[in-house]
């Protein structure tokens, strides 16, 4: 068995919020707050690094961590367990599932539905979502496709752009063309920064909440123009 830390983490070394309440390191008392900077004392740059100083030791093993928590680095030792078929299935299987359901969703949709704007925005959306769920456990592991699960923010401006057009075009040209805009500026200007900080953990980190903020604001727009074609409707 290849011998598992008990955490996922990021190419820059964070520890991911993956997790799972058995997993050994979390049981350690590390948290997605947390970004590993060495390995037995040998100094880790990125979260593959970790992975091969972790393939030099077997299961059972105990490693020492060094973790950069807040300001202050500290130790922490940990046995390597074995990453079971349950949690494989559990963080690669499941997401993938999910993601050709969303996959199949848009694309009946797309074939059955009249031909129009909000049925490809829909696949879009959609199309998106399952990219993400797809890439998922790569991200948090081998991190080849990192750089492609990253592009989430997309689900915001999709998001807005589709309930702009659907279920009902909005009245107003503001709504239906300046709000999508801005909402796909925004995004692309966050994926941008994602990429060009992708190593740096504290960035990251930043972008994520405002990652976040952008999705609460998203979500409150979206609930405004749906509730608008409500009274349109009536």
């Amino acid at each position: 068995d290849r011998p598992f830390l008990g955490v996922l983490a990021y190419s820059n070394g964070r520890v991911s919020p993956i997790q799972r309440a058995h997993w050994a390191g979390l049981a350690e008392g590390l948290t997605p707050s947390d970004t590993i900077r060495s390995v037995d004392g040998v100094r880790v740059d990125e979260g593959r690094a970790v992975s091969e100083r972790l393939r030099e030791r077997g299961v059972g093993a105990v490693v020492s961590l060094v973790i950069l928590r807040g300001d202050r680095e500290r130790s922490v030792p940990v046995r390597l367990t074995a990453f079971s078929s349950t949690d494989f299935t559990i963080t690669c299987v499941l997401p993938f599932v999910v993601a050709l359901l969303m996959l199949t969703i848009g694309l009946v949709v797309l074939f059955l539905a009249p031909p129009s704007i909000g049925a490809h925005l829909q696949l879009y959306l959609l199309a998106t979502v399952a990219t993400f769920f797809f890439v998922t456990f790569d991200a948090n592991t081998t991190h080849t496709f990192e750089r492609v699960w990253l592009f989430y923010p997309l689900f915001g401006s999709f998001s807005i752009h589709l309930f702009c057009v659907f279920p009902a075009p909005a009245r107003s040209r503001f709504w239906r063309a300046v709000v999508p805009i801005f909402a796909h500026a925004v995004a692309a200007t966050l994926i941008t920064l994602r990429q060009f900080f992708l190593r740096d953990a504290m960035t990251s980190d930043a972008l994520t909440i405002g990652t976040n903020i952008f999705f609460a604001a998203v979500f409150g727009i979206d609930v405004l123009v749906l509730a608008a074609a409500w009274r349109r409707s009536t």
